[in-house]
């Protein structure tokens, strides 16, 4: 029974992604207001809802400061990202390596998220939203402000909501 209740939960955020949104975000122009109200009844009222809602507030404050310790710690040992035009990236450890990779290559980053909708059940959490993220690569004075939307699983594991799978999509085309 319960896994039926989490597939019928995974097929109907599939549907929400597949109908959502899709608009070109653009800084200034539609930029979501920061106030995390991304709010589902799932998440009103209670400590994992008030944690979830925020959750994207501390992984944006930890990339900000560049604490890798801190910020993999968000993530479940056997996490899958799934960046953009990148090959999939498996597991904590590997996980942590892009992150020093890519804060290695920049001398600037930030990171600045804006929750659209948060869907939970039982002890898993989708969050969708949008982001903007800055970042100059070394050796130049270039930023790079790039925009876009993810997708974040949460898992509750021995009682802390870790991200288990992540997905997100660049705004910007492909250089051709």
């Amino acid at each position: 029974m319960k896994r039926s209740v989490n597939l019928c939960f995974i097929a109907l955020v599939s549907l929400a992604l597949l109908f959502g949104n899709s608009c070109r975000f653009e800084p200034g122009v539609n930029t979501p207001p920061k106030d995390n109200a991304a709010n589902t009844p799932a998440t009103e009222n209670t400590a994992d809802g008030e944690y979830l809602k925020n959750a994207n507030v501390e992984w944006d404050r930890l990339f900000n400061d560049r604490d890798v310790t801190k910020l993999v710690a968000l993530y479940a040992e056997d996490a899958v990202s799934m960046p953009y035009n990148y090959q999939t990236v498996k597991g904590k450890t590997s996980i942590r390596n892009e992150f020093e990779k890519f804060l290695g290559q920049n001398t600037f980053a930030r990171h600045e998220t804006f929750p659209e909708e948060i869907l939970t059940a039982d002890d898993f959490s989708i969050e969708r939203a949008r982001y903007i993220m800055t970042y100059t690569p070394m050796n130049t004075t270039n930023r790079i402000v790039e925009t876009g939307r993810h997708v974040i699983c949460r898992k509750r594991q021995d009682g802390k909501w870790l991200i288990t799978w992540e997905i997100w999509n660049s705004d910007q085309p492909l250089p051709k």
